[in-house]
């Protein structure tokens, strides 16, 4: 059928399916974001290291001055503390942590930069914890998503019950159009042509019925997810193949800054 009504039928349908389909994201987005690894962050009396989790605690870098008449320490010292607790004075969040903080000394005000005592302030397996527990672009992700989710969710209840009406507006429309055009033609009628075109067509509305009122996600969980799903997994086996981490030549690194330190 080449009238306008029908193309005008098809262009309502496209709209309504376009607007359905933002429904398939219609689940709670979850951060990917996460605090539940543990870092080193300052050390005892002993010098021992001491292991934050920061699913508990939080890591700060605290301020710690000493003054001897003219003369003033000003050393940098990392605590563990727990998240109830209140944040203390002269202290700043540290998320990568920390063994020991940068010292300085001033005599008169001056500061005596041969007296300066560079402390360790980057700990290798503190970043290795930290990269590879959390997803750093995965918070842009999930505000995308998520607005995409709040306006499917206000959306489809309304494009589907629009979707409805205009299937069966269009259809009363299109079998007046059909018959007043096969009755008012000068070529001889056909019933058995008529017929089966009736009967495409109404297979088609039905058709585009159950799409919109079963939902994308059951199209799609049929056709698209198994390859998207194939293909995911052979970039996954790519990934891991070519990609890795040599912990033990960074673990070896790490001694020999520290040796070089003490």
């Amino acid at each position: 059928m080449r009238n306008p009504m029908f193309h005008t039928l098809k262009f309502a349908f496209a709209l309504v399916l376009i607007v359905c389909g933002i429904s398939i994201f219609n689940k709670p987005a979850e951060a990917a974001l996460s605090s539940d690894y543990t870092i080193v962050c300052g050390q005892t009396i002993g010098g021992q290291p001491i292991h934050c989790n920061l699913n508990t605690h939080r890591c700060y870098k605290c301020k710690v001055k000493h003054v001897v008449y003219f003369v003033s320490r000003t050393t940098y010292v990392y605590n563990c503390i727990s998240r109830d607790a209140p944040v203390p004075a002269n202290c700043e969040r540290s998320n990568i942590g920390g063994l020991t903080g940068d010292s300085d000394l001033k005599i008169f005000g001056l500061t005596r930069h041969k007296a300066h005592i560079e402390g360790t302030n980057c700990i290798t397996e503190n970043l290795m914890e930290m990269y590879s527990s959390t997803c750093y672009s995965c918070e842009i992700v999930e505000i995308l998503a998520s607005a995409f989710i709040r306006a499917g969710a206000k959306a489809y209840q309304v494009s589907r019950e629009a979707g409805n009406a205009i299937l069966v507006v269009g259809m009363v429309l299109w079998i007046g159009l059909f018959v007043l055009k096969n009755i008012s033609s000068f070529t001889t009628v056909e019933p058995m042509k008529m017929i089966q075109d009736l009967l495409i067509q109404l297979f088609k509305v039905f058709l585009a019925f159950v799409i919109v009122n079963s939902g994308i996600p059951t199209i799609l969980h049929y056709t698209m997810e198994p390859i998207m799903l194939a293909g995911t997994d052979f970039g996954s086996a790519i990934l891991t193949a070519n990609v890795g981490i040599n912990y033990e030549l960074t673990q070896e690194n790490f001694e020999e800054l520290q040796g070089e330190n003490q």
